[in-house]
């Protein structure tokens, strides 16, 4: 998976020569869209990935007051286009789970900023 932020997986494992690919497929934005189509290569072979990515915007609340978005290219295809997202999905959330220590120390900042890490 590649996360962007820390709150959100673009799905990137192998799913070649799949004919009908869910939210859970590579270039799927996990728990939100499944790809558009299918541009995984063989494994093997060399992938590449694109992202735009527009942030949610909280209110001071904290609470997202409007949603972002993700448009994703994946081996030249668009997968996702405009996508749009709310509060995170995934059941890998380093947030919720403490797995990493760097963001338990952007926590705060990330929701008041926007602003955080690219995993893979």
């Amino acid at each position: 998976m590649g996360v962007v932020r820390g709150n959100y997986e673009v799905q990137i494992l192998n799913s070649f020569g799949k004919e009908k690919v869910t939210r859970e497929d590579a270039g799927a934005l996990y728990g939100f869209a499944a790809p558009l189509a299918n541009a995984c290569r063989k494994p093997g072979e060399w992938q590449v990935l694109d992202i735009r990515y527009r942030a949610p915007r909280r209110d001071d609340a904290g609470k997202i007051a409007e949603n972002g978005t993700l448009t994703v290219w994946f081996n030249g295809k668009k997968v996702q286009d405009g996508t749009e997202f709310g509060e995170p999905k995934s059941t890998f959330h380093p947030f919720r789970f403490g797995n990493a220590p760097y963001p338990d120390k952007i926590r705060d900042q990330q929701k008041k900023t926007a602003t955080g890490p690219v995993c893979l």
